[in-house]
């Protein structure tokens, strides 16, 4: 498969040619978890207070938020690379970094795919042959079983008021992947949906991050507002929102379960 390389690179095209990097700072979650699937965690000397996954990243110096990112923390850590994620941390936080000199590589994470891509990116950059780890990837989007019937599906991220993704998401793609029918297909794409929208959509599945399991009476009562009455999926909140290897895991499962 061919994998496009020119989408994921933002402000810095000279960093396939630069040196390898040896200290590197991820500003996402999912950047974290891909440095440390790729065999490159070490290399890692800061992250974000959201990275949690390896256990390892835990230990790491923390340079904010996603969208809080604290350039001085960043600066203080003497990175080499920079790697943020596209969907997640802002033009301004990676423009100023670039600004300061700093090497600055933002991946896309748009699409299931992307992260096949982003596999290989990150090897290339950190010199690391990761063309067998990205071919696993890609046949295992391949053999995703096909479902009976495709649901009618709804991912909630927020509740009262309710977001979801629509399906110009990488979480839109992945419910597809998975054998749903993403109904929210706004322009917007993580739009917050309103009682009388949520009526009128009518969802059959609510696919909602189990992070929110202490709000399940608010939202059962926004159902009963909307007078529909959804089957509620309860879903890991990491595998469901980052765009990350081990998302793949929850879009098998779920793939499997409406291939029934």
């Amino acid at each position: 498969m061919k994998y496009s390389f020119l989408a994921a690179f933002f402000l810095c095209p000279a960093l396939l040619s630069a040196a390898e990097p040896s200290r590197v700072v991820s500003l996402a979650p999912s950047v974290t978890e891909l440095m440390f699937a790729i065999g490159e965690g070490s290399h890692l000397v800061g992250d974000t207070r959201y990275c949690d996954y390896p256990e390892a990243a835990l230990a790491l110096p923390k340079v904010g938020g996603i969208q809080d990112v604290d350039i001085e923390k960043v600066v203080r850590l003497k990175p080499d690379l920079v790697v943020a994620s596209r969907t997640g941390n802002s033009r301004e936080t990676v423009e100023r970094l670039s600004g300061l000199g700093i090497r600055t590589l933002v991946l896309s994470e748009y699409r299931v795919a992307d992260i096949a891509s982003n596999i290989l990116i990150l090897g290339n950059v950190m010199g690391r042959d990761t063309r067998v780890l990205a071919d696993a990837w890609t046949a295992r989007i391949a053999k995703l079983p096909k479902p009976v019937l495709r649901r009618r599906t709804m991912a909630v991220i927020s509740i009262a008021p309710i977001y979801s993704a629509s399906t110009d998401t990488f979480l839109g793609d992945a419910l597809e992947l998975a054998g749903f029918s993403n109904c929210v297909t706004t322009r917007t794409a993580y739009p917050m949906i309103p009682i009388e929208e949520l009526a009128r959509l009518s969802p059959e599945i609510l696919l909602v991050s189990d992070a929110l399991r202490k709000e399940e009476q608010a939202l059962r009562d926004v159902l009963k507002q909307a007078g529909i009455s959804p089957a509620i999926r309860w879903v890991d909140a990491d595998r469901l929102s980052r765009p990350a290897p081990r998302m793949m895991d929850l879009v098998e499962k779920l793939a499997a379960e409406n291939a029934r």
